[in-house]
């Protein structure tokens, strides 16, 4: 994936907070706030937008995300990005 130099500013100038986390940052920000992790799983609509919209290149776009992600969501996360990562966790 290519990001522009300034994309983290951009993003927080937009909606006030950043969306570049990976599944580990994220496990290893909420543990070191004292958090247990009891699951995490990766949640992707990026096909039901396609679906809803239907544009080529949400297609090109989300077609080979969808594709390794079904071998594996955390790699597909990874090369991708797209993904949400929801989590349940207790103090």
């Amino acid at each position: 994936m290519i990001r522009s130099k300034n994309i983290f500013q951009h993003s927080h100038e937009k909606v006030g907070h950043l969306h570049f986390y990976t599944k580990k940052t994220a496990i290893l920000l909420l543990e070191s706030c004292g958090y247990k992790i009891v699951e995490c799983i990766f949640a992707n609509n990026r096909l039901q937008e396609f679906r809803n919209k239907k544009e080529l290149r949400k297609f090109v776009i989300g077609f080979p995300q969808y594709l390794l992600g079904l071998l594996s969501k955390d790699l597909a996360s990874n090369i991708f990005g797209g993904f949400s990562l929801v989590v349940l966790a207790k103090k």
